[in-house]
């Protein structure tokens, strides 16, 4: 099957833009990733432990040709990219003694498999995976938007922000995160691969136990979606940011959020961490 790409990253308010694109015709790999933000200001050779993880498996995905991948599922092929990133840390003497301290990424991935018609897929904490197949059933509506992976963590998320704001407003708009809150969120990243309700890539094994993936049915399929958690629908639902991201393309509504930002400084219409989070998505349209 045919497809076209349309894929595009947008650095958020931080000085390094932590998302990265996954974009490998030869294997047919594409997808989102999330480097997770330290809280601590620590970088290694000029890079946050964030953006390490992102390039060790962007580097990983988008750069391996080997035929060996034809052999290999999904799953093991995000797990070998997932190991990269312990290899980075090691590279840069970097010896995690607890599960927080490590390197960190979420994911979203597919792989096209024309020979048994499937898209193959795997993905960790809140980067989203979507589907939209053509409804020949039914003319008036068209398209038919399914959301394939499930977000756990967001609204763990966004119950500690709203707590946040309701603790201390002004504190909460200037986004000065209080002492307790740090530490809160700090201390549950060592909880990261103990069970599917927090996934990431850190390079810990324990992932193999705990990864979201699968497979999606070509048949009918118009296009696949996938984006990190700094896109999220600024008036409507996730299906009309979806369809949005398919008429209209990646850099026209991550450009729109970025404008809506901008008149919501202080978070007060949307709940979220950061004024300005990393943004990156990408469309797989399927030719018929």
């Amino acid at each position: 099957m045919t497809y076209t790409i349309d894929a595009y990253t947008r650095i958020g308010q931080n000085p390094i833009n932590e998302d990265g694109l996954i974009i490998n015709h030869q294997q047919s790999i594409f997808g989102v990733i999330d480097g997770v933000t330290s809280l601590n200001e620590e970088t290694y050779e000029g890079l946050t432990a964030g953006r390490h993880a992102t390039n060790a498996v962007q580097e990983y995905l988008n750069n391996h040709q080997q035929s060996k991948f034809n052999m290999m599922s999904i799953k093991d092929i995000t797990m070998d990219a997932n190991y990269a990133i312990d290899q980075r840390m090691k590279e840069l003497n970097a010896h995690p003694i607890e599960t927080k301290d490590r390197f960190q990424c979420c994911h979203a991935v597919i792989r096209i498999n024309d020979d048994q018609k499937i898209i193959e897929w795997s993905q960790t904490a809140d980067c989203m995976i979507y589907a939209i197949f053509r409804n020949e059933e039914n003319k008036e509506e068209r398209m038919i938007v399914k959301k394939i992976n499930e977000d756990r963590f967001k609204s763990r998320e966004i119950d500690r922000l709203e707590q946040w704001r309701n603790h201390n407003l002004d504190e909460f708009k200037r986004g000065e995160w209080p002492e307790e809150m740090k530490q809160e969120a700090l201390n549950y990243r060592n909880f990261a691969n103990l069970s599917s309700e927090y996934t990431v890539l850190n390079g810990d094994s324990a992932l193999k136990k705990v990864l979201n993936n699968g497979s999606i049915p070509m048949s009918n399929l118009e296009a696949v979606i996938l984006h990190t958690d700094g896109l999220y629908p600024v008036v409507n639902s996730e299906e009309d940011l979806i369809m949005d991201l398919y008429n209209e393309g990646c850099q026209p509504i991550v450009d729109k959020i970025h404008q809506f930002e901008l008149n919501d400084m202080d978070r007060m219409k949307v709940v979220r961490s950061k004024v300005h989070d990393d943004k990156a998505a990408i469309v797989i349209q399927f030719n018929k």
